[in-house]
Protein backbone atom coordinates (compact mmCIF):
# COMPACT_ATOMS: atom_id res chain seq x y z
CA UNK A 1 0.00 0.00 0.00
CA UNK A 2 1.16 3.52 -1.05
CA UNK A 3 1.54 6.08 1.72
CA UNK A 4 -2.11 7.10 0.70
CA UNK A 5 -3.73 4.56 0.85
CA UNK A 6 -3.65 3.70 -3.26
CA UNK A 7 -1.49 1.15 -4.99
CA UNK A 8 -2.98 -1.68 -2.44
CA UNK A 9 -1.41 -5.14 -3.50
CA UNK A 10 -1.67 -8.99 -2.25
CA UNK A 11 1.84 -9.80 -0.83
CA UNK A 12 0.80 -13.66 -0.41
CA UNK A 13 -2.24 -15.39 0.49
CA UNK A 14 -1.44 -19.11 0.13
CA UNK A 15 1.64 -21.81 0.78
CA UNK A 16 2.27 -24.17 -1.36
CA UNK A 17 -0.46 -23.58 -3.44
CA UNK A 18 -3.12 -23.96 -0.49
CA UNK A 19 -5.12 -20.68 0.40
CA UNK A 20 -3.60 -19.56 4.33
CA UNK A 21 -6.40 -19.59 6.98
CA UNK A 22 -6.98 -16.46 8.37
CA UNK A 23 -3.41 -14.22 8.91
CA UNK A 24 -3.87 -12.16 11.79
CA UNK A 25 -1.32 -10.40 13.37
CA UNK A 26 2.56 -9.56 11.95
CA UNK A 27 5.77 -8.19 12.71
CA UNK A 28 8.74 -6.94 10.46
CA UNK A 29 12.60 -7.49 10.92
CA UNK A 30 15.28 -4.63 10.39
CA UNK A 31 15.81 -6.61 7.04
CA UNK A 32 12.72 -6.98 6.03
CA UNK A 33 11.89 -10.18 6.41
CA UNK A 34 8.34 -10.51 8.05
CA UNK A 35 6.50 -13.14 10.45
CA UNK A 36 2.72 -13.67 10.26
CA UNK A 37 0.24 -15.73 12.41
CA UNK A 38 -2.59 -17.90 10.75
CA UNK A 39 -4.58 -19.03 13.34
CA UNK A 40 -8.08 -20.03 11.67
CA UNK A 41 -10.82 -18.04 13.22
CA UNK A 42 -12.02 -16.08 9.63
CA UNK A 43 -12.26 -19.92 7.95
CA UNK A 44 -14.88 -22.63 8.77
CA UNK A 45 -13.45 -26.54 9.30
CA UNK A 46 -14.47 -27.88 5.91
CA UNK A 47 -13.10 -25.29 3.94
CA UNK A 48 -9.64 -24.62 5.68
CA UNK A 49 -6.75 -25.89 3.31
CA UNK A 50 -3.59 -26.31 5.71
CA UNK A 51 -4.27 -28.15 8.67
CA UNK A 52 -2.57 -26.77 11.28
CA UNK A 53 -1.98 -23.44 12.65
CA UNK A 54 1.07 -21.56 11.83
CA UNK A 55 3.49 -19.14 12.44
CA UNK A 56 4.82 -18.11 8.65
CA UNK A 57 8.18 -16.58 7.76
CA UNK A 58 8.27 -14.53 4.69
CA UNK A 59 10.86 -13.50 2.96
CA UNK A 60 12.43 -10.33 0.95
CA UNK A 61 12.51 -12.41 -2.33
CA UNK A 62 8.85 -13.67 -1.57
CA UNK A 63 9.46 -17.21 -0.22
CA UNK A 64 7.07 -17.97 2.40
CA UNK A 65 7.46 -21.20 4.90
CA UNK A 66 6.37 -22.08 8.64
CA UNK A 67 8.63 -21.67 11.10
CA UNK A 68 6.29 -22.90 14.03
CA UNK A 69 3.44 -25.10 13.62
CA UNK A 70 2.08 -26.49 16.71
CA UNK A 71 -0.25 -23.40 17.89
CA UNK A 72 -4.01 -24.02 18.81
CA UNK A 73 -4.68 -20.22 18.26
CA UNK A 74 -1.50 -18.13 17.48
CA UNK A 75 -2.12 -14.74 17.50
CA UNK A 76 -0.13 -11.25 18.60
CA UNK A 77 3.61 -11.73 18.10
CA UNK A 78 6.53 -9.31 18.49
CA UNK A 79 10.81 -9.47 17.70
CA UNK A 80 12.93 -8.49 21.10
CA UNK A 81 15.17 -5.63 20.83
CA UNK A 82 18.20 -7.30 19.74
CA UNK A 83 15.70 -9.43 17.01
CA UNK A 84 16.67 -12.94 18.55
CA UNK A 85 13.98 -13.79 20.48
CA UNK A 86 10.51 -14.18 18.86
CA UNK A 87 7.41 -13.77 21.13
CA UNK A 88 4.06 -15.62 20.00
CA UNK A 89 0.51 -15.43 22.19
CA UNK A 90 -0.88 -18.81 22.06
CA UNK A 91 -4.91 -17.55 23.22
CA UNK A 92 -6.62 -20.90 23.53
CA UNK A 93 -3.51 -21.56 25.44
CA UNK A 94 -3.72 -18.53 27.69
CA UNK A 95 0.08 -18.16 27.58
CA UNK A 96 2.67 -16.56 25.56
CA UNK A 97 5.47 -18.48 24.45
CA UNK A 98 9.17 -17.24 23.54
CA UNK A 99 11.97 -18.55 20.70
CA UNK A 100 15.17 -18.48 19.65
CA UNK A 101 15.59 -16.56 16.45
CA UNK A 102 18.44 -17.48 13.78
CA UNK A 103 19.99 -15.24 11.52
CA UNK A 104 18.16 -17.28 8.38
CA UNK A 105 14.76 -15.98 10.20
CA UNK A 106 14.22 -19.55 11.42
CA UNK A 107 13.64 -20.62 14.73
CA UNK A 108 16.38 -22.76 16.41
CA UNK A 109 15.02 -26.05 17.10
CA UNK A 110 14.44 -27.11 20.54
CA UNK A 111 14.44 -23.33 21.65
CA UNK A 112 10.60 -22.90 22.52
CA UNK A 113 9.31 -22.16 25.62
CA UNK A 114 6.70 -20.79 27.80
CA UNK A 115 7.36 -16.76 28.31
CA UNK A 116 4.36 -16.31 31.00
CA UNK A 117 0.91 -17.93 31.76
CA UNK A 118 -1.51 -15.82 31.96
CA UNK A 119 -4.72 -16.27 34.47
CA UNK A 120 -7.51 -13.30 34.61
CA UNK A 121 -9.88 -15.57 35.64
CA UNK A 122 -12.64 -14.99 33.27
CA UNK A 123 -12.47 -15.58 29.73
CA UNK A 124 -10.49 -13.54 27.22
CA UNK A 125 -6.97 -15.28 26.73
CA UNK A 126 -3.58 -13.38 25.30
CA UNK A 127 -4.34 -11.29 21.45
CA UNK A 128 -1.79 -8.75 21.03
CA UNK A 129 1.23 -8.57 22.10
CA UNK A 130 4.20 -5.24 21.34
CA UNK A 131 7.74 -4.81 22.93
CA UNK A 132 9.14 -1.67 24.59
CA UNK A 133 12.82 -0.22 23.53
CA UNK A 134 14.42 -1.99 26.73
CA UNK A 135 12.79 -5.28 26.27
CA UNK A 136 9.66 -5.22 28.34
CA UNK A 137 6.57 -7.77 26.62
CA UNK A 138 2.64 -6.02 26.72
CA UNK A 139 0.15 -8.55 26.58
CA UNK A 140 -3.73 -7.22 25.59
CA UNK A 141 -5.42 -10.00 27.73
CA UNK A 142 -8.26 -10.00 30.07
CA UNK A 143 -8.15 -7.03 32.77
CA UNK A 144 -6.06 -5.18 30.59
CA UNK A 145 -2.55 -4.48 29.64
CA UNK A 146 0.05 -7.26 31.18
CA UNK A 147 3.20 -5.87 31.21
CA UNK A 148 6.51 -8.46 31.48
CA UNK A 149 10.19 -8.18 32.06
CA UNK A 150 12.44 -10.01 29.39
CA UNK A 151 13.18 -12.88 32.21
CA UNK A 152 8.73 -13.19 32.28
CA UNK A 153 8.70 -11.63 35.56
CA UNK A 154 5.14 -9.53 35.90
CA UNK A 155 5.63 -5.95 36.28
CA UNK A 156 2.03 -5.19 36.60
CA UNK A 157 -1.50 -5.18 34.51
CA UNK A 158 -2.45 -1.63 33.04
CA UNK A 159 -6.28 -2.06 33.71
CA UNK A 160 -9.01 -1.06 31.16
CA UNK A 161 -12.67 -0.46 31.25
CA UNK A 162 -12.82 -2.85 28.47
CA UNK A 163 -11.03 -5.97 27.26
CA UNK A 164 -8.43 -5.19 25.05
CA UNK A 165 -7.38 -6.76 21.61
CA UNK A 166 -4.56 -5.12 19.86
CA UNK A 167 -1.87 -2.67 20.89
CA UNK A 168 0.57 -0.34 18.96
CA UNK A 169 3.39 2.12 19.49
CA UNK A 170 3.04 5.86 18.62
CA UNK A 171 3.27 9.12 18.62
CA UNK A 172 6.37 11.18 17.10
CA UNK A 173 8.64 9.61 20.26
CA UNK A 174 7.32 6.61 19.46
CA UNK A 175 6.35 6.69 23.71
CA UNK A 176 2.29 6.42 23.27
CA UNK A 177 0.39 2.58 23.15
CA UNK A 178 -2.73 2.56 21.19
CA UNK A 179 -5.04 -0.22 22.49
CA UNK A 180 -8.06 -1.31 20.73
CA UNK A 181 -10.76 -2.84 23.26
CA UNK A 182 -14.21 -3.76 22.02
CA UNK A 183 -15.39 -0.40 20.67
CA UNK A 184 -13.05 2.30 21.81
CA UNK A 185 -9.27 2.87 21.45
CA UNK A 186 -7.34 4.21 24.43
CA UNK A 187 -3.48 5.76 24.80
CA UNK A 188 -1.38 5.85 27.39
CA UNK A 189 1.87 7.52 27.41
CA UNK A 190 5.24 5.36 28.21
CA UNK A 191 8.69 7.38 29.79
CA UNK A 192 9.90 4.15 27.60
CA UNK A 193 9.52 4.42 23.91
CA UNK A 194 8.26 1.15 21.61
CA UNK A 195 9.89 -0.98 19.09
CA UNK A 196 8.40 1.31 15.90
CA UNK A 197 9.79 0.48 12.25
CA UNK A 198 12.21 1.59 11.51
CA UNK A 199 14.85 1.13 13.76
CA UNK A 200 18.37 -0.21 14.48
CA UNK A 201 18.76 -3.66 16.82
CA UNK A 202 20.75 -3.51 19.81
CA UNK A 203 23.92 -5.02 19.38
CA UNK A 204 23.90 -9.20 20.29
Amino acid sequence: MDLDGSGVETVVEAWEGKRLNSPNDIVARSDGLIYFTDPPYGVQPPDREIPFQAVFALDRLGVLRPVLDDFEKPNGLALSPDEQTLYVCDTARYHVRAFNVEKSGLVADGSGRIFCTLDPGQPGGPDGLKVDREGRVYVAVALGVWVYEPDGTLLGILGLPQRPSNLNWGGPDGKTLAITAVDHVYKVRFQVAGLTPPFTPKPA
